[in-house]
């Protein structure tokens, strides 16, 4: 005698076909959602990469003095220990690496030596 399928069991074959189903589309909606989300910060990044190019180069461009010279410019903004370590520091009005901020006592000498008067 043939063997045939009882009811339950082809319901319980239809079922594990539609979880393979639901398995396979689920896992094809989460490579596309991973791509997409690649994509877009892929591309963000490459958006916000070449502003800042833009930007840094129109900054430097703005100062009269060489890039190399307005970037160490731009960093002693930070304090009056990185105008020294850059070598900038003691520092008069109008050369690079003076900023008002850093002049305390607005003599016109940024970053000086301290002695306390």
């Amino acid at each position: 005698m043939a063997w045939r399928p009882r009811h339950g069991d082809e319901a319980e074959e239809r079922l594990q076909n539609l979880h393979a189903r639901f398995r396979r589309v689920t896992r094809n909606q989460d490579r596309r959602a991973r791509h997409g989300r690649f994509q877009r910060r892929a591309g963000a990044a490459l958006l916000a990469g070449i502003g800042l190019a833009v930007l840094c180069t129109g900054v430097v461009w703005s100062y009269p003095w060489p890039a190399l010279l307005t970037l160490k410019h731009l960093a002693a903004a930070g304090g009056c220990g990185t105008a020294r370590l850059l070598e900038l520091a003691p520092v008069r009005d109008g050369e690079p690496g003076y900023w008002s901020h850093l002049d305390r006592d607005e003599d016109g000498v940024a970053c000086e030596h301290w002695n306390g008067r």
